[in-house]
């Protein structure tokens, strides 16, 4: 069991994936890491002054706890998937994917390492919205 400060590992750098390093760094007990593709967004990602990685196979060596899935949503799942393998509880950017395609699989694995999951939804707890599944 980890007794050190929780690891977190955002992946992807743009602007929602910035907007929650700014968050976990706020929040002093979480350590913070980056994995990114794109070269320009690794450069502008160095303002946090934690480690950015290019490749996942390189970030999944710090042994994450928490990934923050925050790529492009057709690499959600296979990415979301790829994390919960590795063991991480995975936070994942609405929406889930752009396709049923390995929903039940994630699904299936989350459940089986006993992870936590959520898929981020800034409206989910809206007054109005929640008035609205009521009256559904």
């Amino acid at each position: 069991m980890n007794m050190g400060p929780l690891k977190a590992l955002v992946i992807g750098c743009g602007s929602i994936g910035k907007r929650h390093i700014r968050n976990l760094l706020a929040l002093k007990e979480v350590s913070v890491t980056i994995c990114d593709t794109s070269p320009s967004r690794r450069r502008e990602a160095e303002e946090f002054h934690i480690p950015v990685f290019e490749k996942l196979d390189q970030a999944w060596g710090t042994a994450p706890d928490m990934a923050l899935i925050t790529v492009p949503t057709s690499l959600h799942i296979p990415i979301a998937q790829e994390a919960a393998e590795q063991g991480c509880h995975v936070f994942i950017e609405k929406p889930l994917g752009d396709r049923w395609d390995g929903v039940e699989k994630l699904i299936e694995t989350i459940r089986e390492r006993r992870l936590v999951s959520l898929v981020g939804c800034n409206l989910r707890f809206h007054p109005g919205l929640r008035n609205i599944k009521m009256l559904l």
